[in-house]
């Protein structure tokens, strides 16, 4: 099936490197579902799995003003109906994640900089946070990543809807914290483990003190 300029999904992936992430805008027009190529993100092959194995994020336009969405939002463009029923296993909104696009001071031409709106001043933010988290932990795969982002995501917005508002608004201090429980060693690599938090100040100040001791 032909998508966008006369790609598919499957070209894509072909040149997706496993700890590779990409960053597509989601559309600035007044629509409730995303242009493409942003309809990769969902696509499936015929066992049902994700052609883009989850490595793309679809960067929607949040309004830190007016606390909105500025453009297209994350309804769902559906790609197999059976009985008049969308069967998609994954939907747009499970791809789709808000970061600020309202008046960014962004490089223009000649060397200038200029105020600029759009989804497309919104995907650099994402691109950042991906580059971030991989830079933290680079053992991780950039399905792995991409997940980082949608579940520390900020859902907490006014009218949250997930057929909106996606996964969320980006929340890279929450991304680039532990996500559940921390299990740790504080005596040593054969030591007790103790289960943790970030706010477990005594636990960290340990693990601090092994890791300059070299264990």
């Amino acid at each position: 099936t032909w998508y966008y300029n006369r790609e598919t999904p499957q070209a894509w992936a072909n040149v997706l490197g496993k700890e590779m992430v990409l960053v597509v805008a989601a559309g600035n027009s007044a629509l409730p579902y995303v242009s493409n190529p942003a309809t990769f993100a969902s696509a499936t092959d015929s066992t049902g799995k994700l052609i883009l194995n989850g490595q793309m994020i679809i960067a929607g336009n949040w309004n830190s003003t007016s606390n909105t969405i500025t453009g297209q939002t994350a309804g769902h463009v559906c790609k197999v109906m059976v009985n008049n029923a969308c069967t998609d296993t994954y939907r747009t909104s499970d791809f789709y994640l808000l970061a600020p696009g309202v008046a960014i001071n962004s490089t223009y031409l000649n060397g200038t900089y200029k105020e600029m709106s759009g989804s497309s001043m919104a995907a650099p933010a994402i691109s950042g946070a991906v580059a971030v988290v991989h830079q933290l932990w680079p053992y991780m795969k950039g399905d792995q990543i991409a997940q980082v982002l949608f579940k520390t995501a900020n859902k907490n917005l006014p009218g949250y809807n997930k057929e909106i508002h996606g996964q969320g608004l980006l929340d890279l201090d929450k991304a680039t914290q532990p996500i559940g429980t921390l299990g740790i060693s504080t005596t040593g690599r054969t030591g007790v483990v103790r289960r943790v938090d970030r706010n477990d100040r005594e636990a960290m100040d340990a693990l601090g003190k092994r890791r300059a001791k070299g264990d």
